[in-house]
């Protein structure tokens, strides 16, 4: 098998590059209220907004399965909460310090240490419902905390192993 580790580490720069520059996908909608006049340095207010945001997830596990060994005797392992994934929010501003969003999504992780004679994938998606509160900071970034519930669902654990070796 391919060492993933080159892959996963230019899609991390990509992402850490994304939200440095404040990119990624955002679209607002106004309903039929007229577009508020903001004042430079003012937060803006999202209440009664309608908003949906695309996102891109890369991390790691906390916990994390023993699922063999090396030949070197080191353990490999795969965790559930790790990997890469991608997900779509929709969330509507209840009022000007409070959003409501749900989110769908999928993720996806790999064996650690990636080894040559075996692969091995946990994947499942998810939709999570959260209500957050808003600190605006200023103009355009705003801090928000939130409590939720989550579904996970589809679990899915692939793991082959060259036949070769299974004694």
């Amino acid at each position: 098998m391919k060492n993933r580790i080159p892959k996963a580490g230019m899609l991390a720069s990509i992402l850490i590059l994304l939200v440095l520059s404040g990119g990624g996908t955002d679209f607002a909608q106004t309903g039929e209220q007229p577009a508020p006049v903001v004042k430079p340095g003012e937060p803006l207010n999202t209440a009664n907004k309608l908003r949906l945001q695309l996102e891109g997830y890369l991390g790691f596990g906390l916990d994390s399965v023993k699922v063999g060994e090396t030949s070197k005797g080191d353990d490999v392992k795969i965790s559930g909460g790790g990997g890469f994934g991608g997900g779509a929010t929709l969330g509507y501003g209840l009022s000007r310090s409070f959003d409501i969003d749900a989110t769908f999504g999928a993720q996806v992780s790999g064996l650690m240490p990636a080894v040559d004679n075996a692969t091995g994938t946990f994947g499942r998606t998810f939709l999570l419902a959260t209500v957050k509160y808003k600190i605006p900071i200023r103009e355009n970034l705003q801090w928000k905390f939130g409590v939720g519930a989550g579904y996970y669902m589809g679990g899915k654990l692939d793991i082959d192993i060259d036949q070769g070796i299974l004694n």
